[in-house]
């Protein structure tokens, strides 16, 4: 006979059933939710990579300040040289470049009718001392003796006899002779020679220029507010677009007036060595100055952040960026006024693409 099971009974055994099935679903739900959970943990944990930086501290002391501006250079020292009589040409001794000592001939014209002139002059004073020396016997004078003689009685015998006159053309001729050849009046380079053999010279005209290479001047202007930077005697360098070659200077004169466009002239020396720099030459002019008790750093450390200037600084491993206020600057580095302090290490490479409070390692 069967066991007939009662209708508590049967509940009892659905209840566990449907217990045991639920908890099954249950652990089947939470296996996904815990790789989830990993999956989640895993992505938050992400090291962040440092940046690579180099850094040094704030320069501190005298800042070697530099005023860029344009100038023009010009020979302190050149001679014009030209023919004053309309003769030919027969020798040119020289050629542009050349180099020419002072009293050295550069060119001579035909001077046949000047030789002979000097000798006529010579002839006629000759005679003209034989006149005097006549005059003078009919005082009891002799002209050897002509300390002697009362000066009024000299005078008088002098004119009559034509002396003084003979004694002035014989001056003249032998100047004409003289001027038919053209001597360098100082030691230089020819410049600007375009007269050909055999030509006759424009009198008017400049037959060469000759230009003393060794000492140049340069001519600049500056803003009226960088007046109080200037003085007599202050270091200028020279130098060109094309070389990069420098001259060392001084300035030599400051006009006391401002033009109307705020430009205060200014001129200078400086050696010219090699002949490196051309009469009329275009030139940058760089004017140092020492200022004193000043922070500075190199020029890369200055960065542009909202059109402002930042400079970072390292400390701890973190890149901090600070704004600035600067002044004074040369060809490498530049004055803070504000924003630094004595100390700092400032960071003037890998700071392009820096951001504040920036995870950085010290670079090789």
């Amino acid at each position: 006979m069967k066991p007939i099971l009662k209708i508590g009974h049967i509940h009892l055994f659905f209840t566990i059933i449907f217990l045991v099935g639920m908890m099954v679903i249950s652990c089947d739900e939470k296996t996904p939710s815990t790789t989830l959970e990993k999956k989640e943990n895993t992505t938050v944990v992400n090291t962040e990579s440092a940046e690579k930086v180099r850094y040094a501290p704030i320069n501190t002391g005298d800042f070697n300040l530099e005023l860029q501006t344009s100038g023009k250079a010009f020979a302190k020292q050149k001679a014009i040289v030209k023919f004053i009589l309309n003769e030919k040409i027969n020798s040119i001794r020289v050629k542009n470049g050349q180099k020419v000592r002072k009293g050295q001939v550069i060119a001579s014209q035909n001077n046949e009718s000047y030789r002979n002139k000097v000798i006529k002059a010579t002839e006629q004073l000759e005679r003209a001392k034989i006149d005097v020396e006549d005059i003078l016997i009919g005082f009891n004078y002799s002209l050897k003796d002509s300390a002697k003689i009362p000066k009024t009685t000299l005078n008088m015998a002098k004119n009559r006899g034509n002396y003084n006159t003979s004694i002035s053309d014989l001056n003249d001729a032998k100047t004409a002779l003289t001027s038919t050849t053209l001597r360098a009046p100082i030691s230089g380079v020819i410049a600007n020679l375009d007269t050909k053999k055999y030509s006759y010279p424009d009198t008017t005209k400049p037959f060469c220029t000759i230009i003393n290479t060794s000492v140049f001047q340069v001519e600049f202007s500056v803003l009226e507010e960088n007046f109080i930077f200037l003085q007599k005697g202050q270091a200028i360098e020279i130098s060109t677009n094309f070389s990069d070659t420098t001259f060392d200077g001084e300035i030599t004169e400051i006009n006391p007036t401002v033009d109307e466009n705020g430009l205060i002239k200014v001129r200078g020396t400086f050696a010219n060595s090699d002949a490196g720099i051309l009469d009329g030459m275009n030139v940058n002019v760089t004017i140092k100055k020492v200022v004193p008790n000043t922070l500075f750093v190199p020029k890369e450390s200055v960065v542009l952040r909202d059109n402002k200037q930042v400079v970072f600084t390292y400390t701890n491993g973190k890149a901090f960026w600070n704004y600035v206020k600067t002044s004074f600057e040369n060809s490498d580095h530049i004055v803070i006024e504000k924003g630094l302090k004595k100390g700092d290490l400032v960071i003037y490479e890998g700071n392009i693409n820096l951001a504040h409070n920036s995870s950085v390692t010290k670079g090789e």
